[in-house]
C-alpha cells in the first residue's frame, strides 16, 4: 500500500543518492562539494530509505487484510480497500490481556457479514443493521459474545411483538467511508429497519 503511493518518492530518493554517492567518490562534475557533505547527504538518504522500508513493513504488518485472519476473511476491494469474504471460515489469533495467544472461530454469511445467513425478510421481523469496525464485528470474543448478538439476545428477552434480528456489520478496521460501502454494496439488500 505504501510502497504503491511512495513509487515516485523513492525512484527520486534512489536519484539523489546516487547523485550523493557519485559526489562523495569525487566524481562529480559540477560544483565543488566537500566528501563530508556527501558523506552527511548520503546518510540522510540512506535513513530515508530506511524509514521508507520500515513504513511499508508497519503498514502491512497492520493493516487488517494482510494476516491469517485478513487472507482468509477478506478479499481485497478496489474502492473500500478490503471487504468480507462471503463464505470465509476459520480462526485467527489475538493476544489477550495476559499475553496469551488466542485462537477464535469465525465465520462469515455468504451475504458477506460475520453472522448467519438471513435470507429473504420474514413477515414480522424488524431488522437492525449494526455497522461498524472491530467492536461490533467483535474482535477477540466468539460470534454470540459480538455487541449486535448480545442486543439481539437482550432484544428477545424483552419479548417485543416483532421478531427483531440484529445484523453484525462490523469489519475490523473499517472507517465510516467504508462502512458506508457495505451498507450500500450488501446491508441494503437485508432491507434493514
Amino acid at each position: 500500500i505504501f510502497w504503491r503511493t511512495s513509487q515516485p518518492i523513492l525512484f527520486v530518493v534512489s536519484g539523489a543518492a546516487l547523485i550523493v554517492l557519485r559526489c562523495a567518490l569525487g566524481k562529480a562534475t559540477a560544483g565543488v562539494v566537500s566528501r563530508e557533505i556527501a558523506r552527511i547527504g548520503l546518510y540522510a538518504v540512506y535513513s530515508l530509505a530506511v524509514a521508507a522500508v520500515v513504513t511499508e513493513a508497519a503498514i502491512r504488518l497492520g493493516m487488517p487484510h494482510r494476516d491469517g485472519l485478513r487472507t482468509q476473511a477478506y478479499l481485497d476491494h478496489a474502492k473500500y480497500l478490503y471487504t468480507p469474504r462471503p463464505g470465509a471460515k476459520g480462526e485467527y489469533a489475538f493476544d489477550d490481556d495476559d499475553g496469551k495467544r488466542r485462537y477464535l472461530p469465525f465465520r462469515v454469511s455468504n451475504e458477506g457479514f460475520r453472522d448467519r445467513e438471513f435470507g429473504p425478510k420474514k413477515p414480522g421481523e424488524y431488522r437492525i443493521l449494526m455497522l461498524g469496525d472491530s467492536m461490533p464485528w467483535g474482535h477477540g470474543v466468539l460470534e454470540e459474545d459480538s455487541i449486535p448478538k448480545v442486543l439481539e439476545a437482550t432484544l428477545a428477552a424483552m419479548q417485543f411483538s416483532k421478531r427483531i434480528s440484529v445484523i453484525n456489520g462490523g469489519v475490523v478496521g473499517y472507517a465510516p467511508w467504508q462502512e458506508r460501502g457495505l451498507l450500500l454494496e450488501r446491508g441494503l439488500a437485508l432491507e434493514p429497519d
